[in-house]
């Protein structure tokens, strides 16, 4: 049962319902003729012209119960405690009367409170998962690139020599070799492209800018979609956790381009704006249909907006038919100074 305070224009209880009793500890005789102020702070009757009209033509309620109109009810031994109210206005006998509604909204308080700890929770796990996997794939291309690459490039070198010391006359022999050959530089190329797709030593050596580069070019050979990549050499070095942010978030944007966009062109802008970097993928495809917005890409799009989130970021996907589609991101400079924050 909802609590319900009849006011006149000077403020005065002049109604005390039993559940009012109840949620603020204090008998109706005692509350009758106080002031409002007693029981409720915070704005209740205060000027509001964009209510005046409706409520002197209708009465209508100015506030209705679940729009959170920030009240604090006090008890009688002066605890406070959080209300939701709806407000009324009636004329009896001539005189203006204000009906006030009020819930108590301390478990629903509580239990936002406790959601909104958990969410923070979930993503302080969710930074620690991203900066574990960050680390393995660098920890795993480095090594793919340090050891393998180098055995493989060094087995070549043998090979080669081997098969210059060939006697004349057999030329199975050169062919056996002349196969292996082939095959080692077809290990040695994938060797150097699953590294790169793990994570491109060029961002821990070279720093955004470069990685970007290569990433691009890279893009535009394999899959014939011209690319332009402008970068502002204020940016052109950010500091992790946000360069491996921003190059996830290019390449994946990238890769929904190639699988969904028909695009022939895709623009990438990374820019600085006042204390934030700003990531722009935009292409010049069919764009976004009705029906493919909760569908296309999904996960690679959650994953996006994910990156962003974890940094304190936002992020906006746009596109309309016909008219091409962009991935916005911008995340704030001082992300690389939270020591929560992550790749």
């Amino acid at each position: 049962m909802d609590a319900i305070i009849t006011m006149d224009e000077h403020r005065r209880v002049v109604l005390f319902n039993a559940a009012a009793q109840q949620i603020f500890g204090c008998l109706s005789a005692e509350a009758i003729g106080a002031d409002i102020s007693r029981f409720i702070r915070g704005q209740l009757l205060e000027a509001q012209p964009e209510y005046s009209a409706e409520f002197d033509a209708t009465g209508a309620p100015m506030r209705k119960l679940g729009q959170h109109l920030a009240l604090t009810g006090v008890r009688a031994d002066g605890a406070e405690f959080p209300l939701d109210a709806s407000v009324s206005r009636v004329r009896l006998q001539g005189a203006g009367l204000y009906i006030v509604i009020l819930r108590d909204v301390t478990e629903r308080r509580r239990a936002e409170q406790e959601l909104k700890r958990s969410q923070q929770e979930l993503r302080g796990l969710s930074k620690a998962a991203n900066e574990a996997l960050e680390a393995e794939r660098r920890r795993t291309a480095r090594e793919l690139h340090d050891e393998l690459g180098q055995s493989l490039t060094a087995l070549k070198m043998d090979l080669e020599s081997l098969r210059s010391g060939l006697p004349p006359g057999q030329p199975d022999l050169g062919e056996r070799a002349q196969a292996m050959h082939a095959l080692l530089d077809g290990t040695i190329a994938a060797t150097r492209r699953i590294a790169s797709d793990l994570r491109p030593l060029m961002l821990d050596d070279l720093g955004l800018a470069a990685a970007l580069d290569w990433l691009t070019n890279n893009f535009s050979k394999h899959t014939g979609i011209a690319t332009d990549l402008i970068i502002d050499n204020t940016v052109a070095q950010v500091p992790e956790p946000i360069a491996s942010a921003l190059y996830r978030i290019t390449q994946e944007s990238l890769t929904n381009v190639a699988k969904y966009a028909q695009a022939t062109t895709a623009e990438i802008r990374l820019e600085r704006d006042g204390a934030w970097v700003q990531l722009l993928v935009r292409d010049n495809g069919r764009g976004i249909e009705a029906a493919d917005r909760n569908k296309r890409g999904t996960f690679g799009l959650l994953g996006i907006r994910e990156r962003v989130m974890l940094l304190g970021g936002e992020v906006a996907i746009k596109g309309e038919p016909g008219q091409g589609s962009e991935v916005r991101a911008r995340i704030p400079l001082a992300a690389a100074d939270a020591p929560e924050a992550v790749a």
